[in-house]
């Protein structure tokens, strides 16, 4: 029995064998290089499709492409790369042999309006013909603010947007209405992942710096919850790095500037012979010295800023006036609580990072992608509502897989972070270990020869958060929330030049009952590169874990052993006899000076009407956005 299946498995592997030879028979290669038309200098990354089969290609350094495995007779090459005029050519092919084709593309630049952008509708489409905003980095902008590891700054001058910075790394951004120091209402996406913290659901800006030239920003402006959820409030920021084949070789860049700052950047990508498999591995050092300045005297908050106020009176400071911690690296004389100027210089902020992708490019199309890093950031200052902190040490790793077509994206991943913080006023510490781990899938279909669309799909999310007992209420800390949402878009061409688009999400939580975000719009096209869109839209914002949960002192105690002896001699005194003294407010000389969340804090919710033009006019551009929005349990610091 066994001798009788061997020669099975045996004749099995003889016909396979031979069929791969008879496969190779039938088949033909074209090979070729790919050079500019003016220049004659050859060209990296162009892609070559060739339609109706699964046979594609990239070009090296050299501008050399192998295409294989195309059917004999003629071939349909298609050429197409930014920057350059889409190509089509024909070649004969034989069977069994190779055939040399020398292209010569034709430089064109990209008009804004034909860029492609896949934040609004989670699909790749024209800028011009998306259903909401979109604001896009251009290249330029990328190339001069690489390695700088100051994302915000590239979205500063985009139209809508507004940027806040109170650090040298610490920014808040927002596309719409209220900024504030904390602000959760723009969904940062990396090839994907969210980049907010957990603790506080703010992205953490230091770890999603922006180091390749091929990178792309875009920027949705308006309640995206319809399709990504909570904190695409009034947004979605979208960076997507490039692949290996779209960034390989090597690369150092060197950075220096004021405050004291200086960067080193570094990568090098392979490819395989055979242009299916790259990798990548990057990393680098950056230090800056710090805008902050230590405020443990009395009138340092008013020093700090007498330039910027002109000559105005500076608001109250919180009490005591003064905070108990200098910057690290810095010291005072005088004893712990009590005010005193500073001595020395504070530490840098530094950051220290490192990662590894692996893309596998499949036959006909698609991408498997893992990848993984690590920062470390230190001695970095955030600003909040209630006062400053400063890292002493953040370890933030990740790490993700993902398989992405044109018909679904798939994706996993993994992110935590670990360390401490000091606060400035209070003079404690708080710890933060937290966690998310990320699970997605996505389907993309069309129909009615592509008159409709169909985006759909669902996430599941499952976050950590531990404080230690530093910062939570102790019945809250050490938490673990599941997250579920299901979402989808239809794109219905009702006419030649009038399309319907609906959207929906569903999220659910064990934080919160079940949320419904819709979105529909209406896109005429009245003209060839030209749109008028009207949107309605509705998002929601929960609050984050510190909002609901955090019991933390927000300074010294309080002495109110004045206001005790005040009351007992007022009217009210002979009603307090039986109190005895000192204890009126439990202990009168020190009273606990807190910042206590909302366990029953809800939603914050907006509602949004837009009306907008968008059209590439000759080598123009021209956006124009009019918005009304209801804010509804407005959320504040």
């Amino acid at each position: 029995m066994m001798s009788r299946l061997r020669g099975t498995l045996v004749a099995t592997a003889l016909v396979a064998l031979g069929g791969g030879s008879l496969a190779a028979q039938s088949t033909g290669t074209v090979s070729g290089r790919v050079t500019d038309e003016r220049s004659g200098e050859p060209i990296s990354d162009i892609l070559l499709q060739v339609p109706g089969t699964r046979s594609s290609a990239v070009t090296d350094p050299t501008g050399r492409y192998l295409l294989q495995s195309l059917p004999p007779g003629p071939v349909t090459i298609r050429l197409s790369w930014f920057g350059y005029r889409p190509t089509e050519v024909t070649v004969e092919v034989v069977a069994g042999a190779s055939t040399e084709r020398d292209v010569a593309l034709e430089p064109e630049p990209l008009p804004l309006g034909e860029v492609l952008v896949t934040a609004a509708s989670r699909r790749a489409e024209r800028i011009v013909d998306a259903p909401a905003p979109v604001a896009v980095v251009e290249e330029h902008r990328v190339r001069d603010l690489v390695g700088t590891g100051q994302t915000p700054l590239l979205l500063a001058d985009l139209p809508g947007v507004q940027v806040m910075q109170s650090g040298v790394g610490s920014f808040n951004v927002n596309p719409r209405s209220f900024n504030n120091l904390v602000n959760r209402r723009l969904l940062v996406l990396v090839d994907g992942r969210d980049a907010s913290a957990p603790f506080v659901g703010s992205p953490e800006w230091s770890t999603i710096p922006v180091w390749e030239d091929g990178t792309t920003v875009e920027v949705v402006r308006g309640p995206g919850s319809a399709l990504y959820g909570a904190n695409a409030f009034n947004g979605v920021l979208n960076i997507v790095n490039p692949s290996v084949r779209q960034a390989r070789g090597t690369r150092v860049t060197i950075a220096g500037g004021d405050p004291a700052s200086v960067s080193v950047d570094a990568r090098h990508g392979w490819l395989s012979s055979d242009l299916r498999w790259g990798a990548r591995v990057s990393g680098g050092y950056a230090q800056a010295g710090t805008f902050d300045e230590s405020r443990t005297a009395t009138g340092d908050l008013a020093a700090e800023y007498a330039d910027a106020m002109g000559g105005a009176t500076l608001g109250q400071a919180p009490q005591p006036g003064y905070e108990l911690l200098p910057l690290l690296g810095q010291s005072k004389a005088t004893p712990f609580g009590v005010p005193g100027p500073v001595t020395g210089d504070p530490d840098p902020m530094t950051t220290v990072r490192g990662e590894a992708r692996i893309d596998h490019y499949l036959v006909g199309g698609g991408t498997i992608t893992a990848e993984g890093g690590f920062t470390r950031i230190e001695d970095q200052v955030n600003a909040s509502g209630g006062s400053r902190a400063q890292i002493r040490r953040s370890d933030v790793p990740w790490a993700s897989a993902a398989w992405a077509s044109d018909a679904f994206n798939v994706m996993a991943y993994f992110s935590a972070r670990s360390g401490d913080q000091l606060d400035l006023a209070s003079g404690g510490t708080f710890e933060d270990h937290s966690s998310r781990l990320h699970l997605e899938g996505q389907a993309n279909r069309s129909f009615a020869d592509e008159r409709v669309r169909v985006v759909g799909g669902g996430s599941v999310r499952r976050e950590t958060i531990d404080s230690k007992g530093t910062v939570l209420a102790p019945e809250h800390d050490g938490r673990a929330d599941e997250y579920y949402a299901l979402f989808g878009q239809v794109d219905v061409q009702l006419v030649e030049q009038l399309a319907l688009v609906v959207a929906a999400r569903v999220d659910e939580a064990s934080l919160f009952e079940a949320e419904i975000s819709p979105r529909g719009a209406l896109v005429w096209t009245p003209a060839a590169d030209q749109t008028v869109r009207a949107t309605w839209g509705r998002a929601y914002l929960m609050p984050s874990a510190t909002q609901r949960f955090v019991r933390f002192p927000l300074g010294p105690p309080a002495d109110l052993s004045l206001l005790e002896a005040g009351l007992r001699a007022s009217p009210l005194g002979p009603a307090l006899a039986g109190v005895p003294a000192g204890t009126l407010f439990t202990n009168s000389l020190a009273v606990p000076v807190l910042t206590i969340g909302d366990d029953d804090l809800g939603p914050e919710e907006v509602t949004s009407v837009e009306l907008g033009y968008a059209g590439q006019l000759s080598r123009v551009f021209v956006g124009v956005d009019g918005h009304y929005s209801r804010f509804e349990a407005f959320h504040t610091d």
